[in-house]
């Protein structure tokens, strides 16, 4: 429903544009507080058919909005490859500011979409899925992540090394920047010992890290052959957008638990936000918890946890408030509080006790010799 919603405010213009994405996101959040259990949401289905028709529609809502620029720069003598005057009938040229909305748009429907590129990039027997997984993620400029998340980030949850995983007092731009060249490093680092440990070049196609590059960049020429370089730009205004939501979701997943390298993952290393609105939007991954337990359980078999800590609010206003570093800092201190006394082993307060006083005193992390070797 949001992608047709999405549809039609794309062919109607103007100040739809806008409506769009405030009225997606407003409606997810009045629906998690409202359901704030989600006992009753079941997304099993009998096949991955309700997937791949959430992919088509996306793709022909991202091609609309193509099509839209497209017209729109044509119309006021931008350079556009194709003609596109055939739509004349159905379009109208539309302001910047009307554009700006659309981009919104498609960058806030990229992230549901990264959501399926996750579930599919579990799905380590199907390697068709796998691929359309990592192809999918293009829309966030974010083809590493399913190789580093999937031999990385699912072995290395909670570790302070791993890139994925929030530290306590960490900004969300900080985090940001750690987590995506991270994300891109591991994973070609990932690659090039899996291809030399075969006597393979590493420098080839046989890289997936290269052939998620090459993704993207095709992606980007499908834009700019629809809409030259105005959809370029657009596009790469979206697929930011999509990848700071991505990241977003990925800070809250994990923000202060902390886990010590050598220990078994346990539920309470990760945060649990089960919420109907949100995971309908994510496809269940707000049951985080029950995710990394049991990483190669399908969407609609993740369940919700109790035994971690949880976030107060819709996991749609936690993104909005991770933006505020004094705001998010205060509403989680509670929970953390409780992580700390509730569920974190000796060795976890040590190491937590260990960073925050290297954070208040200024002294590098790395020479807290009273804090356990996170390697």
């Amino acid at each position: 429903m949001m992608l047709i919603f999405a549809g039609y405010c794309l062919l109607e213009g103007g100040l739809w544009m806008w409506v769009s994405p405030v009225l997606i996101f407003g409606s997810l959040s009045c629906v998690d507080e409202l359901f704030q259990e989600n006992d009753d949401f079941e997304a099993d289905q009998p096949s991955d058919l309700p997937l791949f028709i959430t992919i088509v529609l996306f793709i022909l809502v991202w091609l609309l909005f193509l099509v839209v620029v497209g017209y729109s720069f044509q119309n006021s003598g931008g350079y556009v490859p194709l003609d596109l005057t055939a739509f004349a009938g159905l379009l109208e040229p539309q302001p910047v500011w009307a554009l700006l909305g659309g981009v919104w748009t498609i960058g806030m429907l990229g992230t549901a979409i990264c959501n399926i590129a996750h579930e599919f990039a579990h799905r380590l027997t199907s390697p068709v899925r796998m691929f359309i997984g990592q192809w999918l993620l293009g829309f966030a400029l974010h083809t590493s992540l399913p190789i580093e998340h999937i031999f990385g980030h699912h072995k290395n949850a909670g570790f302070y090394d791993d890139p994925v995983s929030a530290h306590r007092g960490e900004g969300f731009w900080m985090f940001l920047v750690r987590s995506f060249s991270g994300t891109y490093r591991n994973a070609f680092a990932y690659e090039k010992h899996r291809l030399q440990r075969q006597g393979k070049s590493h420098l080839s196609l046989k890289n997936k890290a290269f052939i998620g590059y090459l993704m993207q960049l095709c992606l980007f020429a499908i834009g700019y052959a629809l809409s030259g370089a105005a959809g370029v730009i657009a596009l790469t205004i979206a697929a930011i957008v999509s990848s700071v939501i991505l990241e977003q979701f990925q800070y809250i997943s994990h923000y202060g638990l902390t886990r010590i390298q050598g220990t078994p993952m346990k539920a309470y290393h990760s945060w649990d936000f089960s919420r109907l609105g949100s995971n309908s939007f994510m496809f269940n991954q707000t049951r985080h918890s029950d995710h990394h337990l049991s990483a190669r359980k399908e969407y609609g078999a993740l369940d919700a946890v109790d035994d971690t800590v949880s976030y107060p609010y819709s996991p749609i206003l936690m993104l909005v408030i991770v933006l505020i570093p004094p705001l998010f800092r205060k509403i989680t201190a509670s929970e953390l509080e409780r992580w700390d006394r509730e569920y974190a082993t000796d060795e976890e307060r040590a190491f937590i006790s260990g960073y925050m006083n290297s954070k208040t005193s200024g002294i590098s992390f790395s020479d807290q010799s009273s804090v356990p070797d996170s390697n």
